[in-house]
């Protein structure tokens, strides 16, 4: 028998987020868990909230969020940075950034964002790459199916601040899906 078993608890699917509303999380518990059942400090923002506030990377978004900033703090004076970006949560400084739930490193752009999930406290420990503040967490766009969608996003700032977006999603076929993410971005 060729039965194909799919393990559904263990993805997010975004497609019931209706605007600055998530309705699931994998923080917390790493199913696939609805967030009014998650006993923790977890906050979501949506692909619709970043959009909306105009953040162009996690730093910019964490100024929404609760508890949370970047850590400017240099206790010793030799400045030794682990993270492209050090955060603090509940007043922990090294909050650990996570990719897909995977330990990450690096400042992400929100351009190929689909939301970010801010698990706050120590229970962001007990299931996967936490540190006793927090840890916040990017997912990245996914391809989905059922779905043909393009946007162009185009942003202009001060300063010579110019910002080009595209994002692509299509469907080809029964069992093969695209999505392609593009940014061009140049500031003074």
């Amino acid at each position: 028998d060729q039965t194909t078993v799919v393990l559904s608890p263990f993805e997010v699917n975004t497609s019931k987020d209706q605007g600055y509303t998530a309705t699931n999380t994998l923080a917390g518990s790493r199913l696939n868990t609805e967030l009014r059942n998650t006993p923790a400090a977890i906050s979501v923002f949506t692909a619709q909230f970043i959009e909306d506030t105009g953040a162009i990377n996690v730093t910019e978004a964490l100024t929404y969020a609760l508890n949370g900033e970047r850590d400017m703090t240099s206790t010793t004076g030799f400045g030794f940075q682990s993270n492209d970006v050090e955060l603090s949560f509940r007043g922990f400084t090294g909050a650990s950034l996570g990719r897909n739930y995977f330990q990450w490193v690096l400042e992400s752009d929100t351009y190929n964002t689909e939301r970010l999930d801010f698990s706050r406290g120590p229970n962001s420990i007990l299931f996967g790459v936490g540190g006793p503040g927090g840890i916040i967490n990017t997912t990245t766009k996914r391809a989905q199916f059922g779905r043909s969608t393009q946007v162009l996003g185009l942003r202009v700032g001060s300063s010579d601040d110019y910002r080009a977006t595209f994002d692509l999603n299509r469907q080809l076929g029964k069992t093969f899906a695209l999505r392609l993410n593009a940014v061009q971005h140049s500031a003074r």
